[in-house]
């Protein structure tokens, strides 16, 4: 786990089980300081296990395909094991590392992709401009099952975003990767296009020393709110969706105005909109407004 000491956010994904501990919190401004003290535990959940079906007819002498057990609710399992043998031939795996939990998952478009327990990334569906991040693209390559996706030697996921037809991650780094469709430069890596689209993962330019804390994706655009509170945004910005005072669409994260002393701590993005959620506890939001969703009492975009 993280602590920002810029503006207090607490983020990253807990790994080890902790019993009850008290943390004094300690924030100093130019007026003195004040201090706060909160409890955090860390316990696992009860694994939630299930197979595809309870009742299986089979036939002698035909080789089947794996079946495998669903662990929906995460939680460790410790083991597994079967009462009773199984017929002379079938095979129960028992080992461990094989049966991982889902711990984080998020839908795009037509496609999915969940962070695994052990802090892998899995990819699924519709795979037309790369967006499962495996390598392969084109509607021949949609995959039906969770495909794995490399993130690089060591790394490991511990957030996501899905767009349309893009995806992000967050690793265990603080660094961020997107990859997919790039027709309006929504990977953040300096280029747009339609020849431009990336199968695999994209490392993103956030500048010097910083990191992303947070990453959430439109259909062609894109936010994160980094490890001292700013906010960037990049992609499609044909609504001012983007927040930077124009219309004109980005290929590199470009950084958002939230006011004077303000950080964001929360963010979620429409199709062609974004809303941010400040340090005060104050929201704003920006973007296409036709039917009133900046809430801000009239229509019309704001950028």
């Amino acid at each position: 786990m993280n602590l920002g000491v810029n503006n207090g956010t607490i983020w990253g994904t807990p790994l080890d089980d902790q019993v009850s501990t008290i943390h004094s919190i300690t924030v100093e401004n130019n007026s003195g300081w004040d201090k706060i003290e909160i409890n955090i535990t860390v316990a696992d959940i009860l694994a939630n296990i299930s197979y595809p079906s309870s009742d299986y007819t089979l036939v002698r002498n035909w080789t089947i395909d794996p079946t495998y057990i669903s662990n929906t609710d995460g939680g460790d399992l410790l083991s597994v094991n079967s009462n009773i043998d199984l017929p002379i031939g079938l095979d129960l795996n028992t080992s461990l590392n094989t049966y991982y939990s889902a711990i984080a998952l998020e839908s795009g478009g037509y496609h999915s992709c969940s962070i695994l327990n052990n802090g892998s990334l899995k990819c699924w569906g519709q795979n037309n401009f790369g967006q499962l991040g495996i390598g392969t693209s084109g509607y021949d390559t949609s995959q039906t099952t969770p495909q794995l996706v490399d993130l690089g030697v060591g790394r490991t996921a511990v957030s996501l975003g899905l767009g349309f037809y893009h995806t992000c991650a967050i690793l265990d780094d603080g660094s961020l990767k997107c990859w997919g469709y790039n027709l309006y430069g929504q990977l953040g890596i300096g280029t747009s296009g339609s020849t431009t689209s990336q199968t695999t993962p994209q490392s993103v330019d956030l500048g010097v020393g910083r990191t992303a804390v947070s990453v959430s994706l439109g259909s062609y655009h894109t936010c994160a709110i980094l490890d001292d509170g700013s906010l960037k945004c990049w992609g499609h910005n044909n609504n001012g969706q983007l927040g930077i005072g124009s219309t004109t669409t980005q290929t590199t994260p470009q950084s958002v105005d939230l006011g004077v002393g303000r950080t964001a701590v929360s963010l979620s993005l429409g199709s062609y909109h974004t809303c941010a959620i400040l340090d005060d506890g104050s929201l704003k939001c920006w973007g296409y407004n036709s039917y009133g969703q900046l809430g801000i009492g009239t229509s019309g975009s704001y950028y």
